[in-house]
């Protein structure tokens, strides 16, 4: 990231391939995805904000965040990429979601493991 040292950097990163073998407990979740504390100490301008882009100004190359319980905040940037994230659908069938969970994050990826596993420990039904 040395090439970023003066820039704010927004990445998001889409692991689903590695999200399966989270989920088959091929990998670990810390092996797929680095907890931001990790990277914070190796580099020393990254802060971290959890809120909604309300606006952005390109001609001024600006994002406005408003953040639960703080005022807006205004940042700026260099480089700009959107990623609007996913939502899983079930095609009008939302009564599908309960036999086929999402696997979208790490999170779901691990609750899909623990059934896995959780099975396996069971032992085979008869």
């Amino acid at each position: 990231m040395s090439k970023f040292s003066s820039s704010i950097v927004a990445i998001t990163i889409s692991f689903s391939r590695s999200c399966n073998q989270v989920a088959t407990a091929v990998l670990a979740p810390s092996e797929v995805a680095a907890p931001l504390r990790q990277l914070s100490q190796r580099q020393p301008n990254l802060s971290v904000l959890l809120g909604e882009v309300t606006d952005i100004e390109l001609d001024y190359r600006r994002v406005k965040v408003s953040s639960p319980g703080l005022p807006a905040t205004n940042i700026t940037f260099d480089y700009l990429v959107v990623a609007t994230g996913v939502r899983p659908t079930y095609f009008g069938h939302d009564e599908f979601a309960q036999f086929a969970p999402s696997l979208k994050t790490i999170a779901d990826a691990e609750w899909i493991r623990a059934r896995i596993l959780s099975a396996y420990a069971a032992g085979p039904s008869r």
